[in-house]
């Protein structure tokens, strides 16, 4: 070479060597500017799932964590990169290759070890792609010092094959997998782009036309259920799924793996097997879905990804050396995405491991079958009738499916809201999602003016199967929310009484060392105390009151009529609209008992009596105190 910017030749007898720097490493590059923002945004969407998962706000501090996030990445990276520029390395028999200009590593190769080098576009600029059995390297023109250093690569390596024995077929066999890669790549992508754009429409539409509750935004745009599939007859979900996405982070993800693999088979197999490829391996796992997997819905054409992956698998299996790089994947590449995807989509809950692996075996058979008997790589030519006519049945049957899904939409389906409602009350392994989604329900503003009926029996049943505080409680005021919509009100005071009730047999149920779950049944139960001006009473006990005695520190308790069984009772005691203290206490069967206040009791502290509740189990000695007020005295 004769570039003395770029290069330096050292001669040693008969050998020579010639040395390309290549420029330093940046810290921050545009690649890795958007890989950042990319990164961030998704931090910043986790922490707004969390808070919708948690029903919460989470602390000041998780303000930072796209930050902190950013940050990390940015430290680790100053860690990677090399502490001097990378260098690529002629010698007489072998040449030294930086995996890339911000690896600290670099593999030393044999001339007769290059499959071809070619130059490509790579993130917009011009590029040189240099391939290996074991890996592909790519080097940009903004690697080198100079913007046409990668052309003096290229020729340099191209003149010390040609010197090696038998170099000219070497040359050959080089030109000709650079020829097909030339024409494959030749290709630009026809389908994947529109799919794209439906992907986003379908999005759009799920986003701003359903209802905003989670369980009602799936029913009504055609997300895939075994429930209504096989008890309602609503085949036309198994398409529409496809086409939905559970959040702007899902669809994202989806998109970005669709742009990469369905970029690459348009152009290895051609427009109509990548069509046909894609809706029918995408159908292929919806089905695996409704057939293995417990989830109520799915949505996400992550079936087809996988699909397509299979399809790429079936080529490499079919072909594996022949395939022109960019598109020829290495061993190391596939274990690496396979057991990744697989890890994720076994241990993430979220994710339907059926509808992804239905997909990937189903594009693994459908991709052999496409190559047939074909024994050597080419590129696409026209399709045979069967696929054609076969992908535009595909098309046919998605766009049908998508107007059912429509008329779906626009109509209103009270009996499919009670059936998932009761389906999701009736699984023990859903009872935190039937509780939230009944309470996202109950917050929705154009509900059905009878959704409070299935939606109280969901919430019953559900409570039933779980035992965390949070979920009770949630159910509990949900429940109360609910009975505002009875007619009478007798009604609503009899619901909210038996949601009360069970709380606190739940609450009782719990360790008396629980302030806090405590402290949260005072307040409902001053919430109803205050709206009917009477105390919490399920078991319907003869009327109470208790009182206390500044003078003699004793407090009072005493019925109407006498009691048959022990009550337990709650009373709150404050002063100056202040509540201090939760007293819970026993009172026998009788009208009246007196028991010694607590010392934490002040002169001036007045007592309200919240619930009382029957309690065969109780004892005159069972007394707690729990402070509301961590100050007081």
């Amino acid at each position: 070479m004769s570039d003395e910017s770029s290069s330096e030749t050292h001669t040693r007898g008969d050998r020579a060597q010639t040395t390309v720097p290549m420029v330093p490493p940046a810290l921050i590059t545009r690649p890795f500017a958007m890989l950042l923002g990319g990164l961030c945004f998704g931090v910043w969407l986790l922490k707004g799932e969390a808070e919708a998962w948690l029903g919460d706000a989470l602390p000041p501090i998780a303000s930072l964590a796209p930050l902190a996030v950013a940050l990390l990445a940015i430290a680790l990276r100053k860690l990677w990169l090399p502490s001097r520029a990378p260098s690529i390395i002629f010698g007489d028999t072998s040449l030294t290759l930086p995996r890339s200009r911000t690896s600290r590593r670099s593999d030393t190769l044999n001339y007769e070890e290059l499959r071809t080098a070619l130059p490509l576009v790579v993130r917009r600029e011009p590029a040189l792609v240099i391939d290996t059995p074991a890996r592909t390297y790519v080097y940009t023109a903004s690697d080198f010092p100079h913007p046409e250093t990668w052309r003096l690569v290229w020729a340099e390596m191209l003149e010390r094959v040609r010197a090696r024995p038998e170099g000219e077929s070497h040359l050959l066999r080089m030109r000709q997998l650079a020829a097909l890669s030339e024409e494959v790549t030749g290709k630009r992508p026809w389908f994947t782009p529109r799919l794209l754009v439906v992907l986003a429409i379908a999005f759009a539409a799920q986003s701003f036309l359903t209802p905003p509750v989670e369980v009602l935004k799936h029913l009504y745009a055609g997300a895939n259920s075994a429930l209504l599939v096989f008890e309602q007859g609503q085949i036309f979900r198994v398409f529409t799924a496809n086409l939905l996405h559970g959040g702007l982070m899902h669809l994202g993800f989806n998109a970005m793996g669709l742009l990469f693999l369905g970029t690459y088979l348009e152009r290895l197999f051609g427009l109509a097997p990548t069509i046909l490829l894609t809706l029918a391996t995408a159908l292929a796992g919806a089905i695996a879905s409704l057939l293995g997997s417990d989830a109520l819905f799915s949505v996400g054409i992550s079936t087809a990804l996988f699909g397509l992956l299979g399809a790429y698998l079936a080529l490499h299996l079919r072909f594996g050396a022949q395939i022109p790089p960019p598109y020829r994947q290495t061993r190391r590449w596939w274990i690496t995405v396979l057991a990744l995807n697989t890890t994720v989509s076994v241990l993430l809950p979220v994710i339907d491991a059926w509808g992804h692996f239905g997909g990937l075996l189903a594009g693994l058979a459908l991709g052999l079958l496409l190559l047939g008997r074909q024994r050597h790589f080419e590129p696409p030519r026209a399709s045979a009738t069967w696929i054609n006519l076969s992908a535009a049945g595909l098309v046919a049957a998605y766009t049908l499916a998508a107007f059912f899904a429509i008329h779906y939409a626009t109509g209103e389906h009270p009996e499919d809201e009670a059936l998932l409602a009761h389906a999701m009350a009736d699984d023990a392994d859903k009872a935190g999602l039937a509780i939230e989604s009944a309470a996202q329900w109950a917050d929705y503003p154009e509900r059905r003016p009878n959704a409070h009926t299935y939606l109280s029996t969901m919430l019953t049943r559900a409570r039933a199967h779980t035992d965390d505080p949070y979920l009770i409680w949630r159910a509990t005021t949900t429940l109360r929310q609910l009975a505002e919509d009875l007619p009478s009100p007798e009604e609503r005071r009899a619901r909210e009484l038996e949601a009360l009730g069970a709380f606190e047999r739940f609450v009782r149920s719990q360790p008396s060392d629980d302030p806090e779950l405590r402290a949260t049944l005072a307040y409902e139960s001053f919430t109803f105390e205050q709206r009917y001006e009477t105390f919490v009473n399920p078991d319907e006990l003869p009327t109470q009151r208790v009182d206390w005695n500044p003078e003699t520190r004793e407090i009072t308790w005493q019925a109407t009529s006498a009691l048959d069984v022990p009550a337990r009772y709650y009373v709150l005691a404050g002063a100056q609209g202040q509540a201090r203290l939760l007293l819970e206490g026993c009172a026998p069967a009788g009208d009246r008992h007196r028991r010694p206040a607590p010392d934490a009791m002040q002169a001036d502290d007045v007592l309200l009596l919240l619930v009382s509740v029957e309690d065969p189990s109780c004892q005159l000695e069972d007394w707690q105190i729990y402070r509301l007020n961590p100050d007081a005295d």
